[in-house]
Formats: C-alpha cells, structure tokens, sequence
C-alpha cells in the first residue's frame, strides 16, 4: 500500500514546464530513487511533495490525503520530511542540540506551563532530550553527541541531517542528494544508514547522482528526462534502458551501474 503518491503532476516557470504529468508512490519499507540528468526536474518533484511549491496541475497524497498547498510544517506534522542538498545545520550548536530542534512538532507547548516552568515541561523536554539522544546514536554519531557540528566531517554532517529530520517521527523520509560531497567510504556508510531506515518501515524516497548508492540500496527507479518520467522500474531494469542509457547514464554510467 502506498504511502506516498504523485498523481500527473506538472509545474511551469515562466513558460518552461519543469515538469510534465510526472507521478510516482512511495511504499513504506521501500527506498524509491528519482534519479536523471541535471535540470531534469528532481528537485523541483521533491519541492512540490514537501510544499515549497504548488503544482499547476495533478496531485499529492499523503496517506489518501491529497496534500497540494499545505506548508512544509504542515507535511512534516503529518509525516514527511526532508532534507536539502546544501547542508542545513547549525555549526555553533551540538549535535544533539540539532536533533532537538527537530523535535518541536512532537512537544506541546502553552505560554502559562513554559512561563511558570511546570513538571510537565520538564518531563516533555527529558523525553525529547532522550529521544534526540537515540537519534544520534541511531545514525553512528553518538560518541560526538556533545560535540558542536561545525568540527564534524562532511559525512557526518549528512548523517546529522538525517537525524534531525528523523526527529520529527517521519513515516515519509525524502533525502536531496545526501551523498553530495561525501568520500566512497562515507557514502557506503550513509547508503547502509539509508537502506536499514527503509527496512525499519519508512518510505524513503531518494533524490542521487551517484549511480552505485542508487543501484545498491534502492528497490525501485523513476527516471526524469526535461519533466517527464522517461522510465519506471526495479534497479535491473533500470540499469539496461536503452532510454535510461541514451539520457542520463551513458556508456560509463551503466558500466558503473552494472558494477553496484
């Protein structure tokens, strides 16, 4: 059962149609890779899922919900979240200072308890310090939970997203290019991270470039070519798309798809 759908959905920017009647579904348990050339429209797909734009045509879903126009707060509370290319983490903070930030949409607040400094708030931010904490360890970092971000390596830095977007109890992880920049054996890491936080039961939807990563950790492939969904299937299938091929892969690329 899907968790997560795109139904013919299409946006244009002053005229140009970024994307064309693209749709697709998220099954929980699975890793669903988007993957195609640059300008093909892969980021724009993640902007419209998470709320940052609207579609001018098709639809969303989030569990039967059709979700155009709800802001990305009100996504994430209801389930999905993300993370960006560029790094979003405050480097002058901790790492399980992060994580708790991601953590406000779990809390429930009111002027009068946080004024007066009720039992009740205190038992919230424990649970939530306690939780952020499993966090940290749940992505590898936890003997740097103290440590601020900014001396971390990039690829920590990527798994430190994660956790923070994980703080909001997502049944919905959509990741944007969370190997960019990172080393092979950061990457191997992160795609390990990746493929158990699918085997726990999220849907994980996946925006990457490299080919390896995408072929090894991912159950299914949608392929954007200017806008549109030029292919569909599981990494084998992929792999061997004379269409796949001709647009995005190349003759290296499906040498180092086969290879993954």
């Amino acid at each position: 059962m899907n968790i997560l759908r795109a139904h013919d959905v299409s946006i244009a920017f002053g005229g140009v149609k970024a994307l064309n009647e693209v749709g697709f579904d998220a099954i929980p348990g699975e890793v669903l890779a988007i993957i195609g050339p640059n300008g093909a429209g892969k980021t724009t797909l993640f902007n419209v899922v998470s709320g940052l734009y609207r579609p001018s045509s098709g639809h969303v879903e989030l569990n039967g919900r059709d979700i155009n126009g709800l802001p990305p707060h009100r996504l994430a509370g209801m389930g999905l979240s993300r993370t960006f290319q560029n790094l979003q983490v405050f480097t002058e903070m901790s790492l399980l200072d992060n994580v708790l930030v991601g953590r406000h949409l779990q809390e429930r607040h009111s002027f009068l308890g946080d004024l007066l400094r009720l039992p009740s708030v205190a038992r919230q931010y424990d649970a939530s310090k306690s939780r952020a904490a499993e966090l940290v360890r749940r992505v590898g970092l936890e003997a740097q939970t103290s440590a601020m971000a900014g001396t971390l390596p990039y690829g920590a830095l990527r798994r430190l997203e994660i956790a923070r977007a994980l703080a909001t109890e997502p049944k919905v992880l959509m990741l944007d290019e969370p190997a960019a920049g990172c080393n092979p054996a950061e990457t191997r890491e992160l795609g390990a991270l990746i493929r158990s936080l699918a085997d726990d039961g999220r849907a994980v939807v996946l925006v990457e470039h490299d080919m390896r990563l995408v072929m090894s950790i991912s159950d299914r492939i949608v392929v954007l070519d200017r806008g549109r969904v030029i292919a569909k299937g599981a990494p084998a299938d992929i792999r061997s798309n004379a269409a796949v091929i001709e647009a995005y892969l190349g003759r290296l690329g499906a040498e180092e798809a086969a290879r993954a």
